[in-house]
Protein backbone atom coordinates (compact mmCIF):
# COMPACT_ATOMS: atom_id res chain seq x y z
CA UNK A 1 0.00 0.00 0.00
CA UNK A 2 1.45 3.23 -1.22
CA UNK A 3 1.35 5.60 1.92
CA UNK A 4 -0.52 8.73 1.73
CA UNK A 5 0.76 12.31 1.77
CA UNK A 6 0.44 14.27 4.45
CA UNK A 7 -2.24 17.24 4.26
CA UNK A 8 -0.60 20.73 3.39
CA UNK A 9 2.51 19.71 5.81
CA UNK A 10 4.60 23.26 6.58
CA UNK A 11 7.99 22.94 4.36
CA UNK A 12 10.04 24.36 7.45
CA UNK A 13 10.39 25.51 11.61
CA UNK A 14 10.56 29.20 12.37
CA UNK A 15 13.89 29.95 13.94
CA UNK A 16 13.77 31.29 17.91
CA UNK A 17 14.38 35.19 16.89
CA UNK A 18 11.40 34.93 14.45
CA UNK A 19 9.13 33.33 16.76
CA UNK A 20 9.84 35.88 19.38
CA UNK A 21 9.08 38.55 16.59
CA UNK A 22 6.21 36.81 15.51
CA UNK A 23 4.80 36.60 19.38
CA UNK A 24 5.82 39.76 20.44
CA UNK A 25 3.12 41.55 19.20
CA UNK A 26 1.01 39.55 21.79
CA UNK A 27 2.41 38.23 24.46
CA UNK A 28 1.84 41.67 26.68
CA UNK A 29 -1.91 42.34 25.24
CA UNK A 30 -4.02 42.29 28.51
CA UNK A 31 -7.25 42.03 25.98
CA UNK A 32 -6.26 39.48 23.86
CA UNK A 33 -5.24 37.32 26.89
CA UNK A 34 -8.54 37.86 28.32
CA UNK A 35 -9.96 36.59 25.30
CA UNK A 36 -8.08 33.43 25.39
CA UNK A 37 -9.02 32.59 29.14
CA UNK A 38 -12.93 33.44 28.30
CA UNK A 39 -13.47 30.90 25.38
CA UNK A 40 -14.34 27.60 26.56
CA UNK A 41 -11.74 24.64 25.31
CA UNK A 42 -8.25 24.79 24.21
CA UNK A 43 -7.28 28.20 22.70
CA UNK A 44 -3.69 28.67 20.60
CA UNK A 45 -2.36 31.39 18.70
CA UNK A 46 0.00 29.78 15.85
CA UNK A 47 2.10 30.93 12.89
CA UNK A 48 2.03 29.54 9.48
CA UNK A 49 4.33 26.62 10.28
CA UNK A 50 2.07 25.41 12.77
CA UNK A 51 4.09 26.40 15.89
CA UNK A 52 2.68 27.83 18.72
CA UNK A 53 3.22 31.44 20.10
CA UNK A 54 0.41 31.81 22.76
CA UNK A 55 -2.20 29.12 24.52
CA UNK A 56 -4.68 29.79 27.05
CA UNK A 57 -4.62 27.99 30.46
CA UNK A 58 -6.61 24.95 29.49
CA UNK A 59 -4.31 23.82 27.12
CA UNK A 60 -1.07 24.19 29.28
CA UNK A 61 -3.18 22.03 31.83
CA UNK A 62 -4.13 19.36 29.13
CA UNK A 63 -0.19 19.67 28.26
CA UNK A 64 1.32 19.44 31.37
CA UNK A 65 3.25 22.56 31.06
CA UNK A 66 2.10 26.11 33.39
CA UNK A 67 4.23 28.40 31.63
CA UNK A 68 3.76 29.36 27.79
CA UNK A 69 7.14 29.96 26.91
CA UNK A 70 8.12 26.50 26.99
CA UNK A 71 5.11 25.79 24.07
CA UNK A 72 7.05 28.38 22.60
CA UNK A 73 8.09 27.02 18.91
CA UNK A 74 6.46 23.49 19.18
CA UNK A 75 3.48 21.86 17.36
CA UNK A 76 0.22 21.10 18.97
CA UNK A 77 0.18 17.30 18.24
CA UNK A 78 4.28 17.37 20.39
CA UNK A 79 2.37 18.98 23.25
CA UNK A 80 -0.85 16.84 23.58
CA UNK A 81 1.48 13.87 22.76
CA UNK A 82 -0.10 12.21 19.51
CA UNK A 83 0.79 8.86 19.10
CA UNK A 84 1.63 9.57 15.18
CA UNK A 85 4.57 12.52 15.95
CA UNK A 86 7.40 9.78 15.71
CA UNK A 87 6.15 8.75 12.26
CA UNK A 88 6.94 11.98 10.71
CA UNK A 89 9.46 13.53 8.99
CA UNK A 90 9.63 16.89 10.96
CA UNK A 91 7.29 15.55 14.07
CA UNK A 92 3.09 17.31 13.56
CA UNK A 93 1.69 17.72 10.81
CA UNK A 94 4.34 15.61 8.37
CA UNK A 95 2.95 11.82 9.27
CA UNK A 96 1.09 9.71 6.93
CA UNK A 97 -1.82 9.65 9.75
CA UNK A 98 -1.77 13.60 9.42
CA UNK A 99 -3.90 13.59 6.06
CA UNK A 100 -6.80 13.01 8.40
CA UNK A 101 -6.25 15.09 11.57
CA UNK A 102 -8.52 17.80 11.75
CA UNK A 103 -6.13 19.71 13.32
CA UNK A 104 -3.59 19.77 10.38
CA UNK A 105 -6.39 19.99 8.29
CA UNK A 106 -7.74 23.17 10.06
CA UNK A 107 -4.44 24.54 10.06
CA UNK A 108 -3.47 23.56 6.57
CA UNK A 109 -6.45 25.15 5.29
CA UNK A 110 -6.01 28.73 6.68
CA UNK A 111 -2.42 28.17 5.76
CA UNK A 112 -3.24 27.52 1.81
CA UNK A 113 -5.26 31.09 1.99
CA UNK A 114 -8.31 29.67 3.25
CA UNK A 115 -11.03 31.36 5.28
CA UNK A 116 -12.35 30.37 8.73
CA UNK A 117 -13.06 26.40 8.99
CA UNK A 118 -13.89 23.69 11.14
CA UNK A 119 -12.91 20.04 11.44
CA UNK A 120 -13.48 17.06 13.99
CA UNK A 121 -9.94 15.44 15.20
CA UNK A 122 -10.18 12.05 16.70
CA UNK A 123 -6.26 12.39 18.53
CA UNK A 124 -4.90 9.58 20.08
CA UNK A 125 -1.97 10.61 22.46
CA UNK A 126 0.20 8.72 24.57
CA UNK A 127 0.44 9.85 28.58
CA UNK A 128 3.24 10.16 31.02
CA UNK A 129 1.86 6.63 32.53
CA UNK A 130 2.90 5.32 28.38
CA UNK A 131 -1.17 4.69 28.66
CA UNK A 132 -3.23 5.29 25.36
CA UNK A 133 -5.93 8.30 25.90
CA UNK A 134 -8.61 9.51 23.15
CA UNK A 135 -9.56 13.21 22.68
CA UNK A 136 -12.14 13.80 20.62
CA UNK A 137 -12.62 17.91 19.53
CA UNK A 138 -13.95 20.22 17.47
CA UNK A 139 -11.16 22.01 15.65
CA UNK A 140 -12.08 25.68 14.57
CA UNK A 141 -9.63 27.94 13.00
CA UNK A 142 -9.45 31.58 11.40
CA UNK A 143 -6.93 33.67 10.44
CA UNK A 144 -5.61 36.03 12.45
CA UNK A 145 -4.01 39.13 10.93
CA UNK A 146 -0.72 40.47 12.49
CA UNK A 147 1.60 43.27 11.49
CA UNK A 148 3.39 41.92 9.16
CA UNK A 149 2.64 38.39 9.41
CA UNK A 150 -0.48 36.41 8.97
CA UNK A 151 -1.00 33.87 11.87
CA UNK A 152 -3.70 31.40 12.75
CA UNK A 153 -6.32 31.37 15.78
CA UNK A 154 -7.55 27.71 16.58
CA UNK A 155 -10.19 26.84 19.20
CA UNK A 156 -10.66 22.90 20.08
CA UNK A 157 -14.12 22.20 22.38
CA UNK A 158 -13.94 18.47 24.09
CA UNK A 159 -16.76 16.96 22.15
CA UNK A 160 -15.80 13.65 23.89
CA UNK A 161 -19.22 13.32 25.59
CA UNK A 162 -20.96 13.59 22.23
CA UNK A 163 -18.92 10.92 20.53
CA UNK A 164 -19.63 8.81 23.04
CA UNK A 165 -22.91 8.85 22.62
CA UNK A 166 -22.91 8.56 19.17
CA UNK A 167 -20.79 5.50 19.98
CA UNK A 168 -23.35 3.91 22.11
CA UNK A 169 -26.11 4.33 19.94
CA UNK A 170 -24.53 3.41 16.61
CA UNK A 171 -22.22 0.51 17.98
CA UNK A 172 -23.32 -1.00 21.65
CA UNK A 173 -27.26 -0.33 21.73
CA UNK A 174 -27.42 -1.84 18.19
CA UNK A 175 -25.24 -4.88 19.34
CA UNK A 176 -27.39 -5.49 22.40
CA UNK A 177 -30.47 -5.06 20.56
CA UNK A 178 -29.96 -7.43 18.16
CA UNK A 179 -28.92 -10.21 20.77
CA UNK A 180 -32.09 -9.50 22.74
CA UNK A 181 -34.14 -9.70 19.67
CA UNK A 182 -32.64 -13.43 19.55
CA UNK A 183 -33.09 -13.65 22.92
CA UNK A 184 -36.72 -12.81 22.17
CA UNK A 185 -37.31 -15.02 18.68
CA UNK A 186 -35.59 -18.42 20.82
CA UNK A 187 -37.71 -17.71 23.58
CA UNK A 188 -40.68 -17.49 21.46
CA UNK A 189 -39.93 -20.69 20.18
CA UNK A 190 -40.12 -22.12 23.51
CA UNK A 191 -42.76 -21.26 24.56
CA UNK A 192 -44.90 -22.18 21.34
CA UNK A 193 -43.53 -25.80 21.78
CA UNK A 194 -42.22 -25.49 18.35
CA UNK A 195 -38.78 -26.73 17.38
CA UNK A 196 -35.48 -28.44 19.32
CA UNK A 197 -35.75 -27.54 22.39
CA UNK A 198 -32.72 -28.28 23.67
CA UNK A 199 -31.32 -26.23 20.47
CA UNK A 200 -33.37 -23.24 21.68
CA UNK A 201 -31.99 -23.41 25.21
CA UNK A 202 -28.14 -24.26 23.68
CA UNK A 203 -29.25 -20.72 21.41
CA UNK A 204 -30.66 -18.77 24.41
CA UNK A 205 -27.68 -19.60 26.98
CA UNK A 206 -25.24 -18.38 23.89
CA UNK A 207 -27.23 -15.05 23.43
CA UNK A 208 -27.27 -14.65 27.01
CA UNK A 209 -23.57 -14.73 27.37
CA UNK A 210 -23.34 -12.57 24.34
CA UNK A 211 -25.25 -9.50 26.09
CA UNK A 212 -23.25 -10.15 29.48
CA UNK A 213 -19.65 -9.70 27.16
CA UNK A 214 -20.86 -7.07 26.02
CA UNK A 215 -22.17 -5.27 28.52
CA UNK A 216 -18.53 -6.55 30.27
CA UNK A 217 -16.89 -5.13 27.27
CA UNK A 218 -17.89 -1.33 27.71
CA UNK A 219 -17.37 -1.62 31.19
CA UNK A 220 -13.65 -3.01 30.79
CA UNK A 221 -12.95 -0.09 28.66
CA UNK A 222 -14.72 2.65 31.01
CA UNK A 223 -12.54 1.48 33.86
CA UNK A 224 -9.68 1.44 31.24
CA UNK A 225 -9.62 4.87 30.11
CA UNK A 226 -10.06 6.10 33.97
CA UNK A 227 -6.96 3.97 34.78
CA UNK A 228 -8.89 1.62 37.44
CA UNK A 229 -8.45 -1.14 35.60
CA UNK A 230 -6.94 -4.36 37.13
CA UNK A 231 -4.51 -6.59 35.58
CA UNK A 232 -4.38 -10.32 36.64
CA UNK A 233 -2.15 -12.34 35.41
CA UNK A 234 -2.14 -15.91 35.55
CA UNK A 235 -0.20 -18.80 33.12
CA UNK A 236 -2.39 -19.28 30.15
CA UNK A 237 -1.25 -22.50 28.17
CA UNK A 238 -0.96 -21.74 24.43
CA UNK A 239 -2.96 -24.95 23.31
CA UNK A 240 -5.97 -24.04 25.59
CA UNK A 241 -6.09 -20.31 24.55
CA UNK A 242 -6.18 -21.07 20.39
CA UNK A 243 -9.10 -24.05 21.32
CA UNK A 244 -10.87 -21.35 23.09
CA UNK A 245 -10.28 -18.62 20.66
CA UNK A 246 -11.75 -20.95 18.11
CA UNK A 247 -14.81 -21.97 19.80
CA UNK A 248 -15.93 -18.33 20.68
CA UNK A 249 -15.64 -17.26 17.06
CA UNK A 250 -17.78 -19.93 15.47
CA UNK A 251 -20.16 -19.46 17.72
CA UNK A 252 -20.49 -15.68 16.76
CA UNK A 253 -23.25 -14.22 14.19
CA UNK A 254 -20.12 -12.95 12.41
CA UNK A 255 -19.25 -16.03 11.45
CA UNK A 256 -22.44 -17.13 9.64
CA UNK A 257 -21.95 -17.57 5.91
CA UNK A 258 -18.31 -17.20 5.85
CA UNK A 259 -15.43 -19.75 7.49
CA UNK A 260 -13.13 -19.38 9.79
CA UNK A 261 -9.59 -21.44 9.71
CA UNK A 262 -7.95 -21.60 12.82
CA UNK A 263 -4.59 -23.49 12.09
CA UNK A 264 -3.29 -25.83 14.53
CA UNK A 265 -0.82 -25.04 17.68
CA UNK A 266 1.28 -27.77 18.59
CA UNK A 267 2.82 -26.78 21.99
CA UNK A 268 3.23 -26.66 25.74
CA UNK A 269 3.94 -23.59 25.83
CA UNK A 270 2.40 -21.18 28.25
CA UNK A 271 2.24 -16.93 28.42
CA UNK A 272 2.00 -14.78 30.94
CA UNK A 273 -1.06 -12.39 31.14
CA UNK A 274 -4.39 -12.05 32.04
CA UNK A 275 -6.50 -14.23 30.33
CA UNK A 276 -9.84 -12.41 30.08
CA UNK A 277 -8.24 -9.50 28.27
CA UNK A 278 -6.05 -11.32 25.65
CA UNK A 279 -9.36 -13.28 24.93
CA UNK A 280 -11.26 -9.97 24.14
CA UNK A 281 -8.02 -8.95 22.32
CA UNK A 282 -7.97 -12.13 19.88
CA UNK A 283 -11.70 -12.42 19.88
CA UNK A 284 -12.47 -8.36 18.53
CA UNK A 285 -9.56 -9.25 15.96
CA UNK A 286 -11.29 -12.22 14.42
CA UNK A 287 -14.66 -10.45 14.65
CA UNK A 288 -13.02 -7.54 12.80
CA UNK A 289 -11.69 -9.52 10.20
CA UNK A 290 -14.85 -11.51 9.78
CA UNK A 291 -17.17 -8.23 9.81
CA UNK A 292 -14.89 -7.39 6.63
CA UNK A 293 -15.24 -10.47 4.70
CA UNK A 294 -17.62 -11.00 2.14
CA UNK A 295 -19.78 -13.67 2.31
CA UNK A 296 -18.42 -17.16 1.29
CA UNK A 297 -14.98 -15.62 2.08
CA UNK A 298 -12.67 -16.81 4.67
CA UNK A 299 -10.43 -15.74 7.53
CA UNK A 300 -7.74 -17.48 9.06
CA UNK A 301 -5.78 -17.40 12.65
CA UNK A 302 -2.75 -18.94 13.70
CA UNK A 303 -0.04 -18.50 16.41
CA UNK A 304 3.95 -17.50 15.40
CA UNK A 305 6.00 -18.69 18.95
CA UNK A 306 8.94 -17.60 18.41
CA UNK A 307 11.95 -17.31 20.94
CA UNK A 308 11.11 -14.63 23.89
CA UNK A 309 7.52 -13.51 21.84
CA UNK A 310 4.55 -14.80 20.50
CA UNK A 311 2.16 -13.44 18.27
CA UNK A 312 -1.52 -13.61 17.50
CA UNK A 313 -2.47 -13.28 13.97
CA UNK A 314 -5.63 -12.76 11.82
CA UNK A 315 -6.03 -12.83 8.03
CA UNK A 316 -8.69 -11.42 5.95
CA UNK A 317 -8.47 -11.05 1.67
CA UNK A 318 -9.82 -7.44 2.03
CA UNK A 319 -7.30 -4.51 1.62
CA UNK A 320 -8.05 -1.92 4.46
CA UNK A 321 -7.77 1.43 2.58
CA UNK A 322 -5.63 4.40 3.02
CA UNK A 323 -8.09 7.00 4.62
CA UNK A 324 -9.53 4.12 6.64
CA UNK A 325 -6.11 2.72 8.06
CA UNK A 326 -4.85 5.81 9.28
CA UNK A 327 -7.84 6.37 12.09
CA UNK A 328 -8.63 2.32 12.48
CA UNK A 329 -7.27 2.13 16.19
CA UNK A 330 -9.15 5.83 17.12
CA UNK A 331 -11.46 5.20 19.50
CA UNK A 332 -14.84 6.81 18.13
CA UNK A 333 -14.14 6.38 14.14
CA UNK A 334 -16.27 4.41 12.04
CA UNK A 335 -18.30 4.54 8.91
CA UNK A 336 -21.25 1.88 7.87
CA UNK A 337 -19.39 0.26 5.69
CA UNK A 338 -16.30 -0.52 8.48
CA UNK A 339 -18.89 -0.64 11.70
CA UNK A 340 -17.60 -2.24 14.41
CA UNK A 341 -13.73 -1.91 13.98
CA UNK A 342 -13.85 1.55 15.57
CA UNK A 343 -14.99 0.32 18.96
CA UNK A 344 -13.20 -2.81 19.09
CA UNK A 345 -9.99 -2.10 17.19
CA UNK A 346 -9.53 0.88 19.82
CA UNK A 347 -10.07 -1.87 22.97
CA UNK A 348 -7.62 -3.87 21.10
CA UNK A 349 -4.95 -1.57 21.06
CA UNK A 350 -5.89 0.24 24.76
CA UNK A 351 -5.77 -3.11 26.39
CA UNK A 352 -3.00 -4.87 24.36
CA UNK A 353 -0.64 -2.30 24.60
CA UNK A 354 -1.24 0.36 27.91
CA UNK A 355 -1.96 -3.05 30.25
CA UNK A 356 -0.62 -6.35 28.42
CA UNK A 357 2.46 -4.51 27.45
CA UNK A 358 2.58 -5.99 24.35
CA UNK A 359 2.04 -4.56 20.62
CA UNK A 360 -0.84 -4.20 17.87
CA UNK A 361 -0.55 -3.44 14.36
CA UNK A 362 -1.70 -4.39 10.98
CA UNK A 363 -0.49 -4.63 7.27
CA UNK A 364 -2.92 -4.13 4.60
CA UNK A 365 -2.38 -4.31 1.03
CA UNK A 366 -4.32 -5.34 -2.54
CA UNK A 367 -2.49 -8.37 -3.09
CA UNK A 368 -2.18 -9.54 0.63
CA UNK A 369 -4.96 -8.67 2.29
CA UNK A 370 -5.04 -7.49 6.09
CA UNK A 371 -3.12 -9.12 8.75
CA UNK A 372 -3.89 -8.13 12.49
CA UNK A 373 -1.11 -9.27 14.78
CA UNK A 374 -1.00 -9.06 18.69
CA UNK A 375 2.11 -9.84 19.94
CA UNK A 376 2.88 -10.38 23.65
CA UNK A 377 6.19 -11.17 25.01
CA UNK A 378 6.51 -14.87 26.47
Amino acid sequence: MEPETTYHPPERRSLPDELARQAATWVDNPILHEVLEAVDGFVVLANLNHQILLANLPFLKASGRLEGKDLQGWRLGEVLGCIHVPEGSDGCGTSPACAQCGIAKALGDIRQGGVRVSYECLLTRSTPAARLEAMELKVKSTPFPTPGAEQILLVCQDISSEKRKEVLESVFFHDVLNTLSGLRGWTNVLKAGLGDTARAVQKLDALSERVLNEIKSHRLITQAERGELAVRKEAIPLAGLLADWQAAVEQHPSCEGRTAVFQSLNTERTIQSDPDLVRRILLNMALNALEATDPGGTVTAWVDAGEGEVAFCVHNAREIPPAVAQRIFQRSYSTKATRGRGLGTYSMKLFGESFLGGEVGFTTSAEGGTVFRFKLSS
